[in-house]
């Protein structure tokens, strides 16, 4: 081996965890999970010599790749009352990413080639929140409320052509529903509407909105 392309370095990571549990009553309680992981950049993506086996498709490793943190966070609220007949549920999720490792590519168009290197990004997280509840209301508590709701939004960064796009999608899904129950008759009607939208700070014509609709009666 050439000495005077051989390096070593040594990182050093941890891997932290903590988990909260709270009960306000048999019924309700409230709970919090948090969890980091580290990443390593692999061998190709730190190597600094040029692959060159095709040459329409060069990879140049960078070695001075940070390893990749992991976080994600997690609370959960549920209540349940029996006597009562409600449930009440709410999840919340979070992830986010430091020297987060992605692809830059850069094309040659005298060429037709690309050559290929590897950075560390800020910016990388995604969050989930989710709700379900479900109500009875009336004197004989014959008729029922329920709802459903689920929102999700993605963020990336990356490169396009050597140049920084930063893409975001969100969307939301709504499921409420009432319900009619007396021993005999058990009737219920859920409408649902979705939306996601995406959009990009480089590639603009990949925007776009979508609308759903649906329904079911049972």
């Amino acid at each position: 081996m050439n000495r005077s392309t051989s390096s070593s370095r040594w990182v050093w990571t941890v891997a932290p965890f903590a988990r909260f549990n709270y009960k306000f009553s048999k019924t309700r309680s409230l709970q919090a999970n948090y969890r980091m992981r580290s990443n390593q950049p692999s061998l190709t993506q730190l190597q600094p010599v040029a692959d060159v086996s095709n040459p329409l498709n060069i990879i140049v490793g960078n070695p001075e790749l940070k390893p990749t943190f992991n976080h994600n966070m997690n609370v959960r609220f549920s209540d349940f009352d029996q006597t009562k007949q409600r449930s009440v549920m709410a999840n919340l999720n979070l992830t986010w990413a430091q020297n987060s490792i992605v692809n830059k590519t850069k094309f040659d168009p005298s060429t037709g080639g690309r050559t290929t290197t590897y950075e560390n990004v800020s910016g990388v997280w995604s969050a989930m929140a989710m709700n379900m509840i479900s109500l009875p209301f009336g004197a004989a508590k014959t008729w029922y409320f329920s709802n459903h709701t689920f929102m999700r939004y993605n963020q990336n960064r990356g490169y396009n052509n050597g140049e920084m796009n930063t893409s975001g999608s969100f969307s939301i899904n709504l499921s409420p529903g009432l319900a009619f129950r007396n021993g005999m008759f058990d009737l219920e009607i859920r409408p649902r509407y979705g939306f996601q939208t995406t959009h990009n700070t480089v590639v603009s014509a990949n925007n776009r909105n979508v609308h759903t609709y649906s329904g079911m009666f049972n």
